[in-house]
């Protein structure tokens, strides 16, 4: 690990492993009607659009981390910083493409901070959905919130 590629500013790698925090409730992790768990959309969440992460390499307890500063019991979801900058979607009547990237966004109290956004701004709810979608496709659990299995 260098010193650039730890820095709270730096750019985010895109071999970086990315932690997202999740509620401890059963609709974030559904049982589909083949007896399987999925991530929900309702995962990636997120009033502005831009869904809060952490970036696993200034996590030195890694998910434990992220678990820690979300509330008691919840879980944490794991996705790859190039993976999720693979994503893109069109909006449907403008033809508009939109791209999906990860900014390191260091908070005081949470310097491991990122928040994965669109390229253009995602404008629209439905351009968004697509994107959460895609997000909770790619998204693995590495701690499951309590009470909940990992079935995958």
């Amino acid at each position: 690990m260098t010193t650039e590629s730890s820095s709270n500013n730096s750019l985010v790698a895109e071999n970086e492993t990315l932690y997202r925090a999740i509620k401890n409730d059963p609709r974030m992790l559904p049982i589909d009607n083949q007896g399987i768990q999925r991530i929900s959309t309702s995962a990636f969440n997120d009033a502005g659009r831009r869904p809060s992460v952490d970036r696993a390499i200034l996590c030195p307890a890694g998910a434990i981390d992220t678990r820690n500063r979300f509330s008691q019991g919840s879980g944490v979801l794991s996705l790859v910083a190039a993976d999720v900058r693979a994503i893109s979607t069109v909006h449907g009547s403008t033809g508009q493409v939109y791209g999906v990237d990860v900014e390191p966004v260091p908070l005081p109290e949470n310097a491991a901070h990122a928040e994965i956004f669109g390229r253009p701004p995602f404008d629209t709810d439905k351009v968004f959905d697509r994107i959460k979608q895609s997000l909770a496709r790619i998204a693995t659990v590495v701690l499951p919130p309590d009470g909940a299995t990992n079935r995958e």
